[in-house]
């Protein structure tokens, strides 16, 4: 873990898995070494789930909490742990196990929350950076950052999450796991995105043109296909389940991967494909 003792702000991640686990390591140990101090875990089982994450992630004990919970609710989740760390922690964050923030510019997650751009705001909204598949069939063991170096321009870019200021007297509302209100709201970039508790709901969940230059968050939204038929359409039964079309939307339809689904999941495809 990289030596941060010249900042001093204290940050946290929360974040909850759900069919997720065979990323946990990976994303535990890449936002420790990206600057963040602690990483609470809210962790619901899985009937796929054959690791034990306490011994998994064992090595990183003094910088993370797991919380097993059996309710899936975001929005509460989300509004009651950012006020839950509100007094302890200045910046929080909320990305899930496939989004991993990434800057062009700055060292680190503490060097670029101090930067004097963001000095009047309260909220940071990143922009996602979709990335497809590289035509992978499955997980080959690597960690995604690595498997994964292909970005889809086509599908969801202008989409952000929020890093939002603690230490604030008010109270933390989540609206969408895109936004919070009410906060003083920037770019990636410091530049001023003038929201308001009167937007449209669907406006806040976006930066639109994206702001890439300083960082962006690289989302590995699909995976390989066998990923996303195990994670997001066999055992997923809440709003995050995904039919094959939307698979396609963010990755090319090719033979290899048509035949693979024909010989593991041949019950998913219809009579034309």
């Amino acid at each position: 873990i990289i030596n941060l003792i010249n900042y001093k702000m204290k940050i946290i991640e929360i974040v909850y898995i759900k069919n997720d686990l065979e990323y946990i390591y990976e994303f535990v140990e890449y936002y420790l070494n990206l600057g963040v101090d602690f990483i609470h875990i809210i962790y619901f089982r899985s009937e796929n789930d054959n690791v034990d994450i306490y011994k998994l992630l064992d090595k990183f004990k003094e910088n993370i909490l797991i919380e097993e919970k059996d309710d899936y609710n975001e929005h509460s989740i989300l509004t009651y742990y950012s006020n839950y760390y509100k007094h302890e922690y200045d910046w929080i964050m909320f990305f899930n196990c496939d989004e991993y923030l990434t800057f062009t510019k700055h060292k680190n997650i503490k060097d670029y929350l101090s930067d004097p751009m963001f000095n009047n705001y309260e909220q940071i909204q990143i922009n996602w950076k979709i990335y497809n598949d590289n035509n992978l069939l499955y997980n080959d063991n690597r960690k995604m950052i690595e498997r994964f170096t292909s970005c889809n321009d086509n599908y969801g870019n202008i989409h952000v999450k929020p890093i939002i200021r603690g230490k604030l007297n008010k109270d933390y509302i989540n609206i969408t796991p895109h936004f919070f209100y009410p906060f003083i709201t920037c770019d990636a970039n410091g530049n001023n995105l003038n929201r308001c508790i009167n937007d449209n709901w669907a406006e806040t969940w976006c930066v639109n043109p994206p702001r890439h230059e300083i960082a962006y968050i690289k989302h590995f939204i699909t995976k390989t296909i066998d990923e996303f038929i195990r994670n997001k359409m066999f055992i997923c039964t809440d709003q995050y389940k995904r039919s094959l079309d939307f698979f396609w939307t963010v990755n090319e339809k090719t033979p290899e991967k048509i035949n693979f689904i024909k010989e593991k999941y041949p019950q998913l495809l219809t009579v034309n494909e």
